[in-house]
């Protein structure tokens, strides 16, 4: 038998745990497709695995938002928008992309793509959280999140 790679076995778990909730005979029931290419999709997966397994995670969202400018009437037709404003977020600088809670343990996930890199304030952040007593963990990939997951979890 083909060894499954960690998607794959996150997206038959989804399967068989979607097959479960439904009346539906299971060819009827979608696959969910995961991807670890993006970081949404590496993301969705993380939350996916720790929730399928009994855990709490969330995304945590840091930015902040932009809201328009009021719009106003310019002649008979016209329509004109003035400049808006951007409110910086609530969340601590450098905060984690996922806070999870597994077993009794905080988690905090950053997500890392390709050439990405962790700021300053992400290892600041990372580094007052791992001596809050959180585990701490940087995700490129689902397997390497696994593995890392795994270790931790289980120490």
């Amino acid at each position: 038998m083909k060894e499954l790679t960690a998607l794959k076995l996150l997206e038959e778990l989804v399967y068989v745990r979607d097959c479960a909730k439904t009346k539906m005979p299971p060819e009827y029931v979608p696959r969910t497709k995961f991807t670890d290419l993006t970081a949404n999709g590496l993301t969705k997966a993380i939350i996916t695995w720790i929730e399928i397994h009994g855990g709490l995670a969330e995304r945590i969202s840091s930015s902040g938002r932009y809201i328009q400018g009021k719009t106003v009437g310019v002649g008979f037709y016209g329509v004109k928008h003035l400049p808006g404003k951007f409110i910086p977020g609530n969340t601590r600088n450098g905060t984690s992309d996922i806070s999870a809670v597994v077993n009794g343990k905080s988690l905090k996930i950053e997500v890392k793509i390709g050439k990405d890199r962790m700021s300053n304030a992400q290892k600041k952040y990372f580094e007052d959280a791992t001596k809050s007593g959180a585990i701490c963990i940087v995700a490129r990939n689902f397997e390497q999140f696994i593995n890392d997951y795994s270790k931790a979890i289980n120490e």
